[in-house]
């Protein structure tokens, strides 16, 4: 009884001191500054149309005047429920972009920027 004691604790110490992403799900998240294509980025910003029908992208603005095009079935959601939104969005870079044209995302999920 005792041991099982022990190991409880222990294992309970190991948790309280790891860092608090160790169980948060697989797959390694990068910072939006690390856009290279296949990783998985977390950005927030707020959901806008851009360019004109039939033409038109839906993107998401970040606070540092960067916008990225949005990819995906939960894309064209973001686009039809959460226009003019602030979003937090975790998605796969499908392209990086350079000075001619955004990043584009595939947007894999999405909350609120609220909350």
């Amino acid at each position: 009884m005792k041991i099982l004691s022990v190991i409880s604790c222990l294992l309970l110490f190991i948790v309280i001191l790891s860092p608090p992403d160790l169980f948060a799900g697989s797959g390694r998240e990068s910072a939006v500054e690390d856009l290279q294509p296949g990783n998985i980025v977390r950005i927030t910003g707020r959901i806008r149309i851009k360019g004109n029908e039939p033409f038109s992208k839906t993107v998401l603005d970040d606070e540092a005047g960067r916008y990225y095009v949005l990819r995906g079935d939960k894309a064209e959601q973001l686009r039809q429920e959460f226009q003019l939104e602030v979003m937090i969005l975790r998605g796969r870079v499908i392209s990086s972009g350079d000075e001619t044209r955004p990043a584009e995302i595939e947007v894999l999920s999405f909350k609120t920027g609220n909350g």
